[in-house]
């Protein structure tokens, strides 16, 4: 069972990641850890799956994102200021494109010239 203060963190994560994207049609994040070393700024891992995900002119069908021994710095936290980082992140990521998202990724809307270049 997970820890309540475990629960709200990552139930408050999960709205700052929506509102991250411009769409989101599912997300699941498990985080891994206890209390006591949240306050340390150490989670064991947080695991996240998506799927449906618009970010700018980035489109994903689905993403896995899992993140081991996150060691986090608690004494640099400043209101509006990400959080800064102890250690360098240990991620595994896995993304699937459909070909549609691809082509609207390299094409874009209206057939950017970059993206029809690529192409030719």
């Amino acid at each position: 069972m997970v820890h309540p203060v475990l629960n709200l963190v990552r139930h408050g994560l999960q709205l700052w990641l929506r509102g991250q994207c411009d769409a989101l049609d599912h997300l699941h994040l498990d985080l891994q850890g206890t209390p006591e070393g949240l306050l340390k700024g150490r989670l064991a891992a947080a695991h996240l799956q998506a799927r449906g995900i618009v970010w700018g002119a980035c489109r994903l069908s689905r993403a896995i994102i899992t993140c081991r021994d996150l060691q986090l710095d608690p004494g640099r936290l400043r209101p509006g200021q990400p959080m800064a980082l102890a250690a360098p992140l240990n991620v595994t990521l896995e993304v699937w494109c459909s070909a549609a998202d691809l082509q609207h990724m390299v094409l874009g809307p209206g057939e950017a010239p970059m993206g029809a270049a690529l192409l030719a």
